[in-house]
């Protein structure tokens, strides 16, 4: 599921993305099916099998799998510019240019003893490799449990696509006794071993349990819970993007650090491992959480500041090749964070700079400071600072807008005056439509900013108003 939400992002950009996995990976995740697919046989070389499907060179390859070796990784390197290994265990050697750990709290120092010495990491919820949707719908189930109260109307049930222990059984049972009025979204996949006993709670639940199969639409649906009940795995940070506080009980030894630091943290509670847990303790705990709605908010906020649900942008920005300004130099996009303020300051007091914005005055020290703090509160707002051969030389916002079925954003961008000819601007606005494809991106430009008139126009924009520029989604 990590994989296939990078394939989804990148697919949609307009890369030409391909699988390979284990026979019986498509009956489990039917959503392979959507890309060029190979079935490895064990009887033969895995990586041979993979050059023969897809000749080399490939732009970037990715490995999720704990029976992939260093050995392995250093032959799929040659054949990649950039290899992206994900791992959750710090247990065994890599050999790649990115590494991958989800982990809230994971340390490079956990790494040192595994990885090659050129190693690049990508580490904690920030990097989670979630569908963009959970971070489309943030800010809306942000607010709308901001006036809930922690009273708790609609749950989530969740312990993975399989959940080949039927905890989702244990936890309907614990629902119909505490909670009968309560609404129930259960999502399984169709290659769920149990999924036809959890349909027939369902039927006997009178419309109040929704079971989803194969669902395309999490974000939304999970948007809506109050609570949740799952495993602590990728699913964490999907309920931790929305501010959903959540019952865990871990059952792979894989999700083992993620349970402790959310517990530790005091976004979620642990009620025991899978073998010890009944539909009682679910139901005990759950009773608790329905006589303490404060403490039900209290975990929401804590949940909503692990994880603001932009991984995949951020693991595009930092892995795929990077766009070339028109003297050479490669350019790329990070999120802005509190440590760039004084930069941006320095930017925006620049005489000149701020002469077409729609608030031309230059902004006191403290001004910038709370709009720098509004900024990266903001989960409408993508505030990135842009690098050429990363150094820091300007900054590019993303005001985004939901509309539903899609989302459209008023895109700006600032680089330092002295490489206005560089053609930087241009490469940073072509990475954003590799970052953000599936957006409807549009600029208001001043009609006498004429470098801005040239630059939109040269980027593939359209003039659709009087100073509006369009790019429509991929």
């Amino acid at each position: 599921m990590r994989c296939m939400a990078v394939a989804r992002a990148l697919k949609t950009a307009g890369w030409r993305c391909v699988f390979a996995s284990v026979p019986g990976t498509a009956d489990v995740v039917p959503w392979v099916r959507d890309f060029e697919h190979i079935e490895l046989s064990d009887t033969r070389d895995h990586v041979d099998q993979m050059r023969e499907a897809w000749p080399a060179p490939w732009s970037f390859a990715m490995t999720d799998s704990y029976d992939i070796s260093a050995t392995t990784e250093a032959r799929i390197r040659p054949l990649a510019e950039t290899l992206l290994v994900v791992d959750d265990l710090h247990n065994r050697r890599h050999d790649c240019d990115y590494l991958l750990n989800q982990t809230l709290g994971c340390e490079p120092e956990s790494y040192e003893p595994w990885v090659n010495s050129d190693c690049r990491f990508l580490l904690g919820p920030e990097f989670a490799l979630l569908r963009p949707d959970f971070s489309r719908y943030r800010a809306r189930s942000i607010r709308r449990r901001a006036t809930s109260g922690g009273v708790i109307h609609r749950v989530f049930v969740s312990f993975g696509a399989t959940d080949f222990p039927n905890l989702a059984a244990r936890a309907l049972h614990a629902l119909n006794d505490v909670g009968p009025e309560i609404e129930v979204d259960v999502a399984l996949a169709s290659g769920a071993p149990h999924l036809n006993e959890i349909r027939r709670i369902a039927d006997k639940a009178g419309g109040r349990i929704h079971v989803h199969v194969d669902c395309s639409n999490v974000a939304e649906i999970l948007a809506k819970a109050d609570f949740a009940f799952g495993a602590p795995g990728i699913t964490s940070w999907e309920r931790c993007t929305l501010g959903i506080p959540s019952i865990l009980v871990p059952w792979a030894e894989n999700q083992r650090d993620n349970a402790n630091i959310l517990a530790k943290t005091g976004a979620a509670e642990i009620i025991g491992w899978e073998p010890d847990v009944s539909s009682k303790d679910i139901s005990d705990a759950l009773s608790r959480f329905m006589n303490a709605p404060e403490r039900v908010v209290s975990m929401s906020n804590i949940a909503s500041g692990c994880c603001d649900g932009r991984g995949i942008q951020r693991v595009i920005m930092a892995t795929i090749p990077r766009q070339r300004s028109k003297t050479g130099q490669k350019v790329s996009l990070r999120f802005a964070s509190a440590s760039d303020g004084e930069r941006l300051f320095d930017w925006q007091a620049t005489e000149g700079v701020r002469r077409f914005f729609r608030n031309p005055a230059k902004p006191t020290s403290d001004e910038h400071g709370e709009w720098l703090t509004a900024c990266l509160a903001d989960p409408d707002r993508f505030l990135c600072i842009i690098e050429a051969e990363e150094e820091p030389v300007g900054m590019l916002r993303l005001d985004a807008v939901d509309k539903g079925t899609r989302t459209e954003a008023e895109i700006s961008v600032l680089v330092e005056p002295k490489y206005g000819n560089a053609g930087i601007a241009s490469a940073a606005l072509r990475t954003a439509r590799d970052v953000w494809p599936d957006w409807d991106l549009h600029a208001d430009v001043h009609p006498q900013n004429i470098p801005s008139h040239a630059l939109f126009l040269t980027c593939g924009f359209r003039l659709e108003a009087d100073g509006l520029y369009w790019s429509r989604a991929n």
